[in-house]
């Protein structure tokens, strides 16, 4: 038989780490039915022309179960006074329509004759939506179709996505022509769109024609309203079919590298061969890596593998986050902690939907184990958690760049870094190759923005090679004449250290402070701004240097990228020395917890 392919989503966007591919597509016969009976046996992928392996790629077809779904269906139903005698039998039909709903299926149900009325907003509830049937009486003389199917189809939304399907239908019943004349065909037809509208006429009184223009998903004539519940019962078996032609293919790339490639699916022994019976997309492997079977916590590029030990200063947070690589089934995570008066697990939107807060509640030196089962898979990971007094704080840590390994990933988060010319050096401690130096053209580009309005600390060493001239440390700003002012360190001509943060205009800063004490070249310093809401710090060896308290204006919202050791427009203001251990908060830090990065 043919099939035909509707990819929904850019193959390019849905990409994910470690190495998965993730496209979601529909599947239709060449009338445009769905189709829902197909299997990972049924689909060949190639990449650069070259096969994938099912086995090997762990390759995965789901259906959209797999994804949150919602199926919204609009009832619109004539009411208008010439239905007559016909209106209990059309309410008993309408009931039976909502009582024989799919699991994720919501309805709305509008009544129309002079106006639409939209007489019970969307439920999943079938007795509120019985009882709403049941109020429905006469209306008036006059027939607004067109009008009320404009109303009707804007009741909601189709959006298609991995994260999220939401499909909508429109059942409209109506028997006779539009006779107000308000709206036009023409009209309801644009405001339709692409949404699927299913069309029942009741007698000889409306066009057929009319019917088949309006209902892109099917239209029906019935001469005798006891036909009305078996046409009901058939579109909503069309219905169904349709929303379980959806499929979600998942699998590993074994492309590696900063490369582009080309994707294909096809649907084997498929006798349509014309331009809609494959999906083609690109996809860049940047990045991907891979990685074995397992549940595992806080993985990152760095480390595949996640977390397992952990030092939590008391009373420090971190959001956990699972990841499971190779299951069979959608995941369904399960957290607990061993004692929760020393770890204390709490839901958090910044955890996103997999994860968990964990609260270190008790003293140092106790211990706690975190667990996270995944239910669906029969996996589970364990945690072990000490508390100790003195350690580099993690709540609110947005990044993290070590400079450990000669480069600019982010040892925290995955905000990594790209590298322009800096090359490896000694660190503060003469450790070869740990830290990052900057000769003067050299710059580290970030593409995120890192920090929000509001407070902020930014933590770093540094040491000059060179203190002539102005030099940029880091900045969020493009500089020169224009109105995106961001924060900025830098080192001024005359060898003071600056902290600036911006209001969105060149011409002045929110709030700026300098420090009287100058730097020199061949010293390693520690350096740190720190703003609260209300005052903005600068220290210097983890001495309170400068600060400036908040007098009038707005924070601009940084909307840019970072630049580490420049460049800053309208001159080329480089930082000429060394970076090592640079970290990004999205909160003020205490002194306290400036003295554990210092002295870390």
């Amino acid at each position: 038989p043919g099939y035909k392919i509707i990819e929904y989503g850019d193959v390019s966007q849905n990409t994910q780490k470690p190495c998965f591919i993730n496209i979601m597509f529909q599947v239709t016969d060449m009338q445009g039915n769905g189709i829902s009976t197909l299997s990972t046996d049924d689909f060949s992928v190639k990449e650069d022309g070259q096969a994938v392996s099912p086995t090997e790629s762990a390759m995965q077809i789901r259906q959209q179960d797999v994804i949150p779904y919602t199926l919204k269906t609009v009832l619109l139903i004539d009411n208008s006074y010439s239905v007559g005698s016909n209106l209990s039998q059309i309410k008993e039909a309408a009931k039976s329509l909502v009582l024989s709903k799919l699991p994720k299926q919501q309805f709305a149900i509008y009544v129309f004759s002079e106006n639409p009325v939209l007489i019970q907003d969307f439920s999943d509830d079938a007795t509120t939506l019985v009882t709403k049937i049941n109020e429905i009486e006469l209306g008036y003389a006059s027939t607004n179709l067109y009008g009320s199917i404009i109303e009707a189809v804007n009741r909601w939304e189709d959006f298609y996505h991995t994260d999220e399907i939401q499909q909508g239908f429109l059942i409209a019943f109506t028997d006779g022509s539009d006779t107000q004349a308000s709206s036009t065909e023409h009209e309801a037809i644009v405001a339709r769109g692409t949404k699927k509208v299913y069309m029942v006429g009741l007698g000889n009184e409306i066009d057929p024609q009319t019917l088949q223009n309006l209902g892109n998903a099917g239209s029906y004539s019935i001469n005798n309203i006891n036909e009305l519940a078996d046409k009901f019962t058939e579109i909503q078996a069309d219905m169904a079919g349709f929303a379980n032609s959806f499929y979600w293919m998942n699998y590993m790339t074994p492309k590696r590298g900063n490369n582009e490639h080309t994707l294909r699916l096809i649907i084997n022994d498929n006798s349509n061969t014309g331009d809609n019976s494959y999906l083609t997309g690109e996809f860049n492997s940047n990045g991907f890596y891979s990685v074995n079977q397992g549940l595992y916590v806080n993985a990152t590029e760095s480390d595949p593998y996640g977390i397992k030990d952990v030092m939590l200063g008391v009373n420090d947070t971190l959001l956990l986050e699972a990841a499971t690589y190779l299951g069979m089934n959608p995941s369904q995570y399960s957290w607990s902690s061993s004692n929760n008066s020393v770890i204390q697990l709490i839901e958090d939107e910044s955890a996103g939907d997999y994860g968990m807060k964990a609260i270190a509640l008790g003293e140092a030196g106790e211990t706690a184990t975190v667990t996270v089962h995944d239910l669906a898979n029969a996996l589970e990971k364990s945690i072990t958690f000490t508390l100790a007094e003195n350690v580099v704080t993690t709540t609110e840590l947005k990044a993290f760049y070590s400079f450990d390994a000669g480069n600019a990933t982010d040892d925290w988060a995955e905000n990594n870094g790209v590298i322009h010319g800096a090359t490896a050096t000694a660190d503060r401690n003469n450790e070869t190759g740990k830290a990052l130096n900057f000769d003067g053209s050299d710059y580290i580009d970030i593409t995120s923005s890192l920090l929000n309005q509001g407070e902020k600390t930014i933590t770093f060493w540094t040491k000059f090679d060179d203190i002539s001239g102005k030099q940029i440390l880091i900045s969020n700003t493009l500089g020169g004449d224009t109105s995106d002012e961001g924060f900025t360190i830098s080192k001024r001509s005359d060898n003071t250290l600056e902290f600036l943060l911006g209001n969105g205009s060149d011409a002045e800063y929110f709030m700026s402070a300098s420090t009287s004490t100058t730097v020199n070249t061949d010293v390693w310093y520690f350096i740190a701004m720190t703003y609260n809401g209300n005052t903005l710090k600068g220290y210097i060896n983890n001495e309170l240097r400068c600060s400036a308290t908040f007098t009038s204006g707005t924070e601009s919202s940084p909307s840019l990228g970072i630049k580490i050791a420049g460049p800053y427009k309208p001159v080329q203001e480089y930082f000429k020395g060394s970076f090592d251990q640079m970290r990004f908060y999205q909160k003020a830090l205490s002194e306290g917890d400036l003295t554990n990065i210092f002295e870390e």
